[in-house]
């Protein structure tokens, strides 16, 4: 539990930020600072449950899904921008 209450100020920021549905900016940021701090720094009191819950492990997974998302968001706007071009030149 030394860990949880090493990350409860980030996660109630974030909790915050969440439920204002990106109406403040600044909660956004202040929760984005703390979350990116706390995966820097993160409390030697987290150790034990990094390793039991596999978080590397997880983390290494999860950039992955998103490196792919943004893959695949680039090749769409690419996409798009062919197509718009496609018709600004059937214009002229």
């Amino acid at each position: 539990m030394p860990c949880v209450a090493a990350l409860a100020p980030t996660v109630v920021s974030c909790v915050g930020a969440a439920a204002q549905e990106g109406a403040n900016p600044i909660s956004d940021a202040a929760c984005l600072a703390g979350a990116v701090n706390a995966a820097v720094n993160l409390p030697a009191s987290c150790d034990t449950c990094l390793e039991e819950f596999d978080v590397k492990g997880k983390v290494k997974a999860a950039a992955s899904k998103v490196e792919d998302a943004a893959g695949d968001v680039e090749d769409e706007v690419g996409s798009v921008a062919g197509e718009i071009g496609d018709k600004i030149g059937s214009v002229f």
